[in-house]
């Protein structure tokens, strides 16, 4: 089954609501009011509150540029994570797509993409070469059928992008401060 083209949902800035609190409960009722059913975190840095994650329990879906459980936690992003994989002496890194849960990079996860470690490796080219599979860790064919009707998973072909055009999926990343598709 497919689903319809998508609405664009204004989601609460920490600018209009400076409290945690008032943040979370402000998310919740913008991503509630506009039945999303699931929720991707592209490049969202901060931690979803409480209520969010209460009400999208096992919906809220992220990928983290190493292999999880290594490499994950409170602070472990960006160049982090690649410097420490480098100097671990890792053969190998990747993707990992997983759910979120209360703690950082903790969740459940879904599916891993490897990535060789090279010797001339260094923090940019490691990264260029696992955020290009990054890309392609949210084929629709990887993720469970529960969420394979999705039109906004791109399929393993060319298409890197997700489409957002299912009406029932929010895509929030820290690009798009405020709004996203949904």
């Amino acid at each position: 089954m497919r689903h319809p083209p998508p609405s664009t949902v204004e989601l609460p800035s920490i600018q209009s609501r400076p409290t945690p609190d008032t943040l979370d409960a402000a998310i919740t009722a913008a991503l509630s009011a506009a039945q999303v059913d699931v929720v991707f975190l592209a490049g969202y840095l901060k931690r979803l509150g409480p209520a969010t994650l209460g009400a999208f329990r096992g919906r809220v879906l992220n990928t983290h540029p190493a292999l999880l459980p290594k490499f994950g936690g409170q602070g472990m992003f960006g160049d982090q994570v690649f410097e420490a994989v480098l100097a671990s002496g890792e053969s190998e890194s990747g993707v990992s797509v997983h759910l979120v849960d209360d703690d950082y990079d903790s969740g459940r996860v879904i599916r891993q993409v490897r990535v060789p470690v090279e010797a001339k490796d260094c923090v940019e080219s490691l990264k260029a070469r696992v955020r290009e599979c990054e890309r392609h860790a949210w084929c629709r064919h990887s993720l469970p059928s529960r969420l394979a009707s999705y039109d906004f998973l791109p399929q393993a072909n060319n298409q890197t992008e997700p489409t957002r055009s299912n009406s029932l999926c929010a895509i929030m990343s820290q690009k798009r401060a405020g709004s996203f598709g949904a």
